[in-house]
């Protein structure tokens, strides 16, 4: 069929109007939105292996801090007490004996000590009467002037141990032994066991202390007696001593050694006894 101008133009209008059309719902142009029905969304769970929590890194240990403990200690001899001594006492005390004066210089020295060790070279007692050379005995009082002045250590084996005999043995002892508890003696050994050590601890540091003598003056150990002296010349006494004393808990061990008259040495004894001795000798 053949078509004239006027209708190809109409054909052409209505190809227009439909590609117009089609195009237009391609890109919702002259469309209305169709409501739809609401849909509430419903989470979605889904099981996702867990992370692992991360790991701490241990602190490092610290090193422990050393503890440093200090202890000054002094050792003085020889406090033998001359006729002169214990009879200026008697004169300032009257009904007592005053000590004090003949120590006043001496009074606060000692206070920088942590211990304070003193070689008593004559008895002290009570019992017996005071005397002086040769065969000494002081009066108790002297021993609350030394207390007073600091010395809680006291060494009593020497050349005077033996002066008056059992008797002054037994009655030395029995006044230290009433003395106050921070008080350490040594030097009167039981001469069957010979193991009455004394301890003392300072600063968290503990000692033990012996105490011998070269010689008592000729005289012998007293018949009758129970306690006495150890004689330099033990050697095997003296070790089995420092052996016992010195243990894990009591590293160190103070040996009074008397040799001669006014010839005092403290050893801080850290090696067997006869290597010590020979040093000193």
């Amino acid at each position: 069929m053949r078509m004239n101008g006027n209708d190809l133009a109409a054909c052409a209008v209505i190809a227009l109007g439909v590609g117009g059309v089609v195009v237009g719902s391609l890109l919702g142009v002259g469309n209305q939105a169709v409501p739809l029905p609401a849909v509430n969304p419903q989470p979605v769970v889904v099981d996702m292996p867990a992370e692992p929590e991360p790991t701490a890194t241990p602190e490092p240990t610290p090193e422990p801090t050393p503890t440093v403990e200090t202890v000054h200690f002094s050792a003085t001899g020889d406090d033998l007490i001359h006729d002169g001594i214990f009879l200026q006492a008697k004169e300032r005390g009257g009904d007592h004996y005053d000590f004090d004066a003949a120590y006043a210089a001496m009074q606060g020295y000692y206070d920088q000590f942590d211990v304070n060790w003193l070689n008593q070279e004559t008895l002290v007692n009570d019992e017996f009467a005071a005397s002086g050379y040769p065969m000494f005995s002081t009066p108790g009082e002297i021993t609350d002037t030394l207390y007073n002045l600091g010395f809680r250590v006291f060494s009593l084996s020497n050349n005077h141990s033996y002066d008056k005999g059992a008797a002054g043995i037994e009655a030395s002892m029995a006044h230290w032994a009433a003395m106050p508890d921070d008080v350490v003696t040594m030097g009167f050994y039981n001469l069957e066991t010979y193991d009455n050590y004394a301890y003392q601890t300072v600063n968290g540091i503990t000692f033990g202390y012996l105490s011998y003598t070269e010689h008592t003056n000729g005289l012998p150990t007293p018949s009758g007696t129970d306690y006495g002296v150890v004689y330099l010349d033990d050697h095997e006494t003296i070790a089995k001593q420092i052996a016992a004393s010195k243990t894990t808990f009591v590293p160190f061990v103070v040996a009074a050694i008397f040799y001669y008259v006014f010839n005092l040495i403290v050893a801080v004894v850290m090696e067997k006894l006869e290597k010590r001795m020979d040093y000193y000798r």
